[in-house]
């Protein structure tokens, strides 16, 4: 209610008393409100008249500036699980700070535009665009960035006008002679320029962000600002290029097949230089060179760096990700349940009619051998996450399968895509016993004495050293721990050594 309240104040910029106390109350105010009330005006200030663009960008970076501690507090809230502020929902930071950064991105595009169109009508109560453009576009790309970010965190879908967007910032900076003008930036204590930024959108956007979880998009964005000086940008193509763009169209970055036809705003974009340097990385055994964990946000886990840089250099590389086996069409409707729990039901016969909405009804697009692309309705899918379990069963096939989410990005349709790993085409549902209780688990392959078997648990379920009672299909055995494959958000998936129950 307080963010409703002072945001429904319009405020008269062009009197600098009047920032100050927009700036006191966006101080005191809780984050979530802080951040509706920032929103709303700059929402007013890109539609405010009689401003000079020098004044405009001057309170766009105030507003900005006085968001900063909020929008920080939120993202830790919503991505550590921070205890500082409470959420009302636990998606609710993300479509506030979407809209904020949108906003923010309409405020600094229309302030260029704007200061651009001065210059050209040679306006001596407005200074020329070349004396701002540099930290204007600065920020606008990084606007831009966030923006995008957010609509990955939000899991789609993407607006790709913003390549139009930023590409016009970029074209106009070039065109000024401005493009590599350092400009300093106090909140990464670096300089950075209109092509850096535009630089980081382009390896942001080709990295393939909708097989990550958010805490890894995150990792992704920092890792990306860290090593941006070893991306390149040209206007003709290089030996080591990969992507072209063409910054005057609404379409984002694209994979060279075949060089596009020669016009004014395409370039050429390349990470392969970045990609080697992770790679370099990846393959020593301490992490001790510049991207270093110490120089993020907030603790970040080595093995958490190693996975994103990873999936950084496999999409960056010279040579795309090649697919473990072809994709072939497959028309079907696909039933859906999701959870450790819900699996282990399912597999043992329970039914929507048993009074449990147990399942969601999909339709496949593709298949391969080793997963399936599906398309899921909006309602009823809104716990879709990278990195869920989730069973599923061919409307045409009476087996139910287990797989997990690797991929999600919900399209403009109401529906999204996702990209589903197979485990295993013949899971059985087991119940692992301890001294105190019973938990639902599954094998994800048949279950024979002296074998080792995969199985499903429950999150942080697998201990080394601790072996698990378990009776599946009426066998009862003994599992011996061997190692932990994979750790979800909530299931650990670990290779176990099967023996006689005693």
């Amino acid at each position: 209610m307080l963010g409703l309240f002072f945001a429904g104040k319009r405020r008269d910029f062009s009197d600098p008393g009047e920032l100050r106390r927009a700036l006191r109350e966006l101080a005191q105010a809780h984050p979530k409100a802080a951040m509706n009330m920032v929103t709303v005006w700059l929402e007013q200030l890109s539609a405010a008249d009689g401003l000079s663009p020098l004044r405009q960008a001057a309170v766009a970076y105030q507003l900005e500036n006085g968001a900063m501690p909020h929008l920080h507090m939120l993202e830790r809230s919503g991505l550590l699980g921070a205890r500082e502020i409470d959420l009302d929902a636990p998606e609710d930071w993300l479509a506030v700070c979407h809209d904020y950064w949108s906003a923010q991105c309409l405020a600094y595009e229309i302030c260029l535009n704007r200061s651009r169109g001065a210059d050209r009508a040679e306006s001596h109560a407005q200074p020329a665009a070349p004396s701002m453009l540099p930290r204007l576009g600065v920020r606008l790309l990084r606007s831009c960035r966030q923006r995008m970010k957010f609509e990955y965190l939000r899991s789609g879908p993407l607006d790709d006008g913003l390549w139009q967007i930023a590409g016009a910032a970029c074209l106009a900076a070039q065109d000024a002679g401005l493009g590599a003008q350092g400009v300093a930036d106090p909140a990464r204590e670096r300089e950075t320029s209109i092509e850096s930024e535009y630089r980081q959108l382009i390896a942001l956007r080709i990295a393939s962000l909708e097989a990550l979880s958010p805490f890894e998009v995150e990792i992704a964005d920092q890792l990306v600002g860290q090593i941006s000086p070893w991306f390149s940008l040209s206007a003709e193509p290089a030996a080591e290029s990969t992507h072209w763009v063409d910054a005057t169209q609404p379409q984002p970055p694209l994979r060279i097949v075949r060089r596009p036809h020669a016009v004014s705003g395409v370039r050429y974009f390349s990470a392969a230089e970045a990609s080697a340097l992770l790679r370099a990385q990846l393959a020593t055994t301490v992490w001790d060179h510049a991207p270093h964990p110490d120089s993020f946000h907030w603790p970040i886990a080595d093995v958490e760096l190693r996975r994103v840089a990873a999936h950084l250099a496999d999409n960056w590389d010279a040579r795309p990700p090649i697919r473990a086996y072809p994709r072939h069409a497959w028309r079907s409707g696909l039933r859906i349940t999701h959870g450790l729990s819900l699996i282990h039901h399912v597999l043992r016969g329970a039914q929507d009619e048993d009074g449990v909405a147990l399942l969601s009804r999909w339709e496949i697009a593709d298949a391969s051998r080793g997963g399936l692309r599906a398309l899921a309705p909006y309602v009823g899918s809104e716990w879709v996450r990278v990195g869920m379990l989730v069973g599923l069963q061919p409307e045409d096939g009476a087996r139910w399968l287990v797989g997990v989410v690797r991929r999600y990005l919900r399209q403009h349709d109401a529906r999204g895509a996702v990209g589903i790993e197979t485990l295993s085409a013949d899971p059985i549902a087991m119940d692992v016993f301890s001294e105190s209780h019973c938990d639902d688990a599954l094998a994800l392959d048949p279950v024979s004495i002296g074998r080792p078997l995969r199985v499903v648990v429950g999150h942080e379920r697998f201990q080394t050293g601790q072996a698990l009672h378990a009776s599946a299909r009426g066998l009862r055995v003994r599992l011996d721990p061997l190692e932990l494959i994979e750790r979800g958000a909530d299931f650990d998936i670990a290779r176990y050594r099967v023996a006689d129950f005693r």
